[in-house]
């Protein structure tokens, strides 16, 4: 098959963000001021929601302490995204696809696809860069 559009989840597939999903639910319960959850728990919920994970790590929370929670685990997640390492060959296999003439997006915040700039590849980054409304985040490169 020949597939003109790509499309990828970026945080688990593109890039490893195991210890900064951690390290800020960790520090967003610090900042709500609740139990911290240990590294272990604040791993295990990977994968889950944000629902799902605040049962887990601070169950009992009201609708206020939720919102306040997830605006926090937000703000830390973004701020350290440029700390998330690229998976081995992930620069390498953007540069093909974009040799190939394939247009390729990343999954972004609400399920939105925000476009890969070509000049992604080898020696670039693809991060995230605010644009006007900071729930929503277009990529870029380091490099473009």
């Amino acid at each position: 098959m020949n597939y003109e559009l790509v499309i990828f989840d970026w945080d688990g597939t593109l890039m490893d963000s195991t210890r900064v999903i951690a390290s800020s639910l960790q520090a967003a319960c610090s900042d709500v001021g609740i139990k911290v959850p240990s590294e272990r728990d604040a791993r295990y919920v990977i994968g889950l929601g944000l629902g799902d994970s605040f049962n887990h790590v601070a169950p009992g929370l009201d609708a206020d302490a939720r919102q306040r929670l997830t605006e926090r685990y937000r703000h830390h997640f973004l701020a350290r995204e440029d700390e998330m390492p690229l998976y081995e060959g992930v620069r390498e296999m953007l540069a093909d696809l974009h040799g190939r003439g394939r247009r390729l997006a990343r999954r972004g915040p609400g399920s939105i696809a925000c476009s890969i700039p070509r000049g992604c590849g080898p020696g670039s980054r693809p991060r995230a860069a605010p644009t006007r409304d900071s729930r929503n985040r277009t990529p870029t490169c380091s490099s473009c």
